[in-house]
């Protein structure tokens, strides 16, 4: 069967499988199983046909946001930038502003992985390119935490630039151009 005839909520279903549960990544003890073998090829391709779908995924991408396993939470990111890239977020794109905004500021429990996630959430901002989405990325770019300097300011510093319009990434210095045209927009 083409993984393209599948229904939405199929495709989901087979997402919803990969996704690791709170105790398959809890740590391992001699009595706990290892985690389940994921069928990886399976999941790309649903994951990559759900893409292709329209508002019917968004209210269960909403979900994956602050679902425990950090793909989950990264599909989930992406997913919304895609659907508010092409307006498909309709009444919910203010409250999924607001909850990517609470991937991103959420604190990092487990590796660099997690950062994934959150790049992809502020990407995901710019896709949608609603100013409200503005504020989060000013809390990444002056974020003193050690897990945002780097690739994830650089990734705000580029998502800022996509929604003001602003050479930021032209720069000698993306991130401290972007916070510069922050400091000079503080009501932005």
């Amino acid at each position: 069967m083409k993984i393209q005839s599948l229904s939405s909520q199929e495709l989901m279903k087979i997402c919803d499988r990969y996704f690791l549960t709170a105790e398959e990544l809890a740590p391992q003890t001699e009595t706990k199983r290892p985690p389940r073998n994921r069928d990886q090829v399976k999941y790309v391709e649903a994951h990559n046909e759900l893409w292709n779908r329209g508002a019917e995924v968004r209210d269960w991408a909403r979900g994956l946001l602050t679902h425990v396993d950090y793909d989950a939470r990264e599909a989930g990111a992406g997913l919304l930038g895609s659907l508010g890239g092409r307006r498909l977020l309709g009444e919910s794109e203010d409250k999924v502003i607001t909850e990517l905004g609470q991937l991103i500021q959420r604190p990092m429990e487990e590796d660099s992985k997690e950062m994934q996630a959150v790049d992809v959430a502020i990407l995901a901002l710019s896709e949608i390119g609603n100013a409200e989405g503005i504020k989060y990325l000013r809390w990444i770019l002056f974020s003193t935490r050690p897990e945002h300097t780097g690739d994830t300011q650089w990734t705000a510093a580029e998502a800022l630039a996509k929604m003001v319009k602003q050479p930021f990434l032209r720069s000698k210095d993306p991130v401290e151009a972007a916070r510069d045209w922050l400091r000079t927009h503080p009501d932005t």
